[in-house]
């Protein structure tokens, strides 16, 4: 072993995992930690998506507004509903990116995955967690855009506003905007998954023997500098990895907000009752820029919330086959 990463596996075969469930429990530790990290610029630009144009100069003037009026409580709304939700969406997603993983892998477990594969597998997972997704963030974007501070009578808690929702305009509303989530996930996930994948192999090549395996290096020395190098390897491709994904399909997350953030109770006279009016719509008042709007918070939140994701699952993918070989023992 030379700096550790000749034996370190591509990223394709370490997130298909053994077995289901490591993906399914790294899948929800990795998914939990990003969700935290990233929450406060989340409602920050879930709200400068929804608000009027106007109401907020800039991801700054949204963050103190916001800070002011309700206090930094308030940019941890809705967080409940994506951490509750986050088992469900992340076992569809991985466990799926996974059982592609290993289809594609079941002539010749030992190749390399091709990068087209990493991607379909990746567009396969998005299309298929997109339906549990959608209830999940229509549920969070209608928390984050209430004003009414926590404890007074007017605030709904996630329970409250999950039965507000259906006893206004039924269970099928709960699944709103579920058109645009189709059209952000799909083509978002295989970009995150390929692009993250590509990015880890550049910066882990594939390491040649040097001298005939004739030099030897100290083993801790090794080790840490191993860890360290993979470790910053995880960081840089799962930040840039999903905030390329975001960025790609930024304009269906704004007309997938702008669709779920309307008030259920307006349901009879919806500014924005499908994906292809509410486009027409943000284009006839905003602009071209109004696709854009919220975008340096989704960037911003991008690179920090993905890296800790991806760190988070790896590692907890690894303890899993840690503990599974103690069992084989």
């Amino acid at each position: 072993e030379y700096m550790g990463t000749s034996l370190e596996p591509s990223h394709a075969k370490r997130l298909m995992g053994e077995h289901w469930a490591y993906d399914f429990i790294s899948g929800v530790v990795g998914g939990v930690a990003g969700i935290v990290v990233g929450q406060p610029l989340d409602t920050v630009k879930v709200r400068m998506q929804s608000a009027a144009p106007g109401i907020y100069h800039g991801v700054v003037h949204c963050f103190k507004q916001t800070v002011r009026t309700e206090g930094y409580g308030a940019l941890f709304k809705g967080m409940l509903s994506p951490v509750v939700g986050c088992a469900p969406v992340n076992a569809t997603l991985f466990v799926t990116y996974g059982g592609m993983c290993r289809h594609f892998l079941e002539e010749d477990g030992d190749r390399e995955l091709e990068l087209s594969e990493v991607v379909l597998a990746g567009n396969v997972a998005g299309f298929s967690c997109a339906i549990v997704t959608a209830p999940a963030d229509l549920l969070k974007i209608q928390l984050q855009n209430q004003t009414a501070t926590k404890g007074s009578k007017a605030y709904l808690g996630n329970i409250a506003m999950a039965r507000e929702i259906v006893r206004a305009a039924g269970p099928a509303a709960l699944f709103r905007g579920l058109v645009p989530t189709f059209c952000r996930e799909t083509p978002s996930y295989g970009l995150y998954f390929g692009a993250y994948e590509y990015v880890r192999r550049l910066l882990l090549p594939p390491l040649q023997p040097v001298d005939d395996g004739l030099i030897e290096y100290d083993p801790e020395a090794v080790e840490v500098y191993s860890k360290m190098r993979v470790s910053f390897a995880t960081l840089v491709a799962g930040g840039l990895g999903g905030t390329m994904a975001w960025f790609s399909t930024y304009p269906f997350d704004v007309i997938k907000t702008k669709m779920q953030g309307e008030l259920i109770s307006n349901s009879q006279h919806r500014k924005y009752p499908t994906m292809r009016a509410t486009a027409r719509y943000i284009l006839r008042t905003e602009g071209w820029a109004g696709f854009s709007r919220g975008l340096s918070a989704c960037i911003t939140r991008g690179f920090p919330v993905n890296a800790t994701t991806f760190y988070a699952y790896e590692t907890t993918l690894k303890i899993c086959e840690r503990i599974d070989d103690l069992f084989d023992e």
